[in-house]
């Protein structure tokens, strides 16, 4: 008969087996997150240490100008840095953009994969616990000698096994460290492909508006080639002029009406391009023409003395910073894969021959035990490994350099031309409004009969074509500004903000 003195004995020694196994893990545990917090020197592989650039304090495109870098920061917010143009129907687009737009979805989705990729390394620095459930059946040789022959019986266990690897030398916390990092860097490339697409549709949608103004002139100069034609064919008509003369007008007839053309399609193209970065159906997606003069952009005043410091925010170079951050984490993984690897492991349920008497007392069944592993000879796996990391970093630090070089570059190549875009819209300003001094001046010379109806034709097409350049400048002066916002990085915040993780 059973002493229930001896099964309460062997109840408590169990639980306080137990108790030892759970303190011997926490203990393991809260040394491994003390040490991914702190940095201790069990930690191997590098420190990563951000790259330095010899950056100038301002770019050497224009001058200072009075507006603050807080200021600056405030009017080129990425999330609504269309809004300084003041255009409601462009507004209206950036938001269809957001909620519509399939490639800023599917880009978001690659982002939570990334942060999924992360979590799953940070799961590595807990203990990994599973329950199973086991049932076998067993049958022994007439020939058994260990056990009894010939004989047939069951096997059913509950074990629940326990798994940690002490994360001595800070593969595990590196392993997160580059994980997260990556996850950063797509953080990053999500909010540039954002900036990337929010900027072509404004670009387009200017663009397109000014098509609308440059289809009105150049309806105008296409009335004016064909009343031209007419009148030569009058002439013609009463002998005055030849059928050469005539043929003569006809040419500028057919080029004006082929620009006509060209410039339609450009827009009914634009509008299809439109259509998809908002995430409408092309097909029924339409953007009226407004009527004469309700196009009235306002073009910002954006200083050109930016401080170089705003490149930091351009998600390109965060996300080249951070995917160099993850190559420096990943040397630390192949240093530490040279050291041993100490892993805890632990079982313990229930196992029986028969399901009635399964969680009995006596049924228990527990065992725990660490194991090392040390790699003596793997034909020099681990070296090459190691040389591949570092090489990868060497690469990518190269890549990060020359992505700051590319911001510097785009960025004075957009302060250039906006100068250089605003000095050809001041001339061709000028242009027009000597056109329309002389158109006037030639109207009243025809009221005074001393000059024909040719002559005003001529003034009236030189100022229609001028119109066309003006508009052409007009929306090139526009896209210069966003291509400026766009090299600056918007108005995106510090990366760091997306360490919380």
């Amino acid at each position: 008969m059973r002493n229930p003195q001896n099964n309460q004995f062997m109840k408590i020694s169990f639980k306080h087996l137990t108790g030892r196994i759970i303190t011997l893990l926490a203990t393991s545990c809260l040394l491994t997150a003390c040490q991914s917090i702190h940095g201790g020197p069990l930690t191997v592989g590098p420190d990563y240490q951000p790259p330095t650039n010899d950056s100038p304090a301002a770019y050497k495109s224009g001058n200072s100008g009075n507006l603050s870098h807080e200021k600056l920061l405030e009017r080129i917010q990425l999330q609504a840095w269309w809004m300084i143009y003041q255009d409601g129907q462009l507004d209206e687009l950036e938001t269809k953009l957001l909620n519509q737009n399939q490639t800023l979805k599917a880009a978001f989705s690659r982002l939570n994969q990334a942060r999924a990729t992360a979590r799953v390394d940070r799961s590595f620095l807990l203990p990994t616990v599973d329950a199973h459930g086991v049932w076998t059946r067993y049958h022994t040789s007439e020939e058994n000698k260990i056990g009894p022959p010939n004989a047939t019986f069951n096997q059913i266990g509950t074990p629940l096994d326990l798994s940690y690897e002490v994360d001595l030398w800070g593969r595990v916390r590196r392993s997160f460290e580059a994980g997260r990092a990556e996850a950063q860097a797509s953080d990053a490339d999500y909010y540039g492909l954002l900036l990337t697409q929010s900027s072509d549709l404004a670009e387009d949608y200017f663009t397109l508006r000014s098509l609308d103004e440059q289809i009105t002139d150049q309806t105008q100069i296409v009335k004016d080639r064909i009343y031209e034609v007419e009148l030569q064919a009058e002439l013609r008509s009463n002998g005055i002029s030849s059928e050469t003369e005539l043929n003569s007008q006809k040419v500028p007839l057919d080029a004006a009406k082929a620009n006509l053309a060209g410039l339609q399609l450009r827009r009914e193209n634009l509008e299809n391009a439109i259509a998809v970065l908002a995430g409408e159906n092309p097909s029924i997606f339409h953007l009226a023409k407004l009527a004469d003069n309700q196009w009235n952009p306002v073009v910002p005043a954006i200083p050109a003395g930016l401080p170089s410091e705003l490149l930091k925010r351009r998600p390109d170079i965060s996300s080249a910073e951070r995917t160099l951050a993850a190559a420096n984490a990943r040397i630390g993984v192949a240093k530490a894969a040279f050291f041993p690897v100490v892993t805890l492991t632990g079982s313990g349920g229930y196992l029986s021959a028969g399901a009635d008497s399964l969680f009995n007392w006596t049924s228990h069944d527990w065992s725990f035990g660490p194991s090392v592993s040390l790699p003596i000879f793997l034909g020099g796996r681990n070296h090459a490994e190691l040389s591949r990391a570092k090489a990868v970093y060497a690469e990518t630090l190269a890549q990060y350099r020359e992505k700051v070089l590319i911001a510097y570059s785009e960025v004075e190549n957009s302060l250039n031309a906006m100068q250089r875009v605003s000095e050809q819209k001041d001339s061709a300003r000028n242009t027009v409004i000597e056109f329309t001094a002389n158109l006037a001046l030639s109207l009243k010379r025809q009221e005074a009969g001393l000059a024909d109806q040719m002559e005003v034709l001529e003034f009236n097409q030189g100022c229609s074509a001028a119109k066309v350049q003006l508009s052409q400048l007009t929306s090139q002066q526009l896209i210069t500004t966003i291509e400026t916002i766009k090299a600056l990085g918007g108005g995106w915040d510090d990366p760091k903000e997306y360490q919380a993780l």
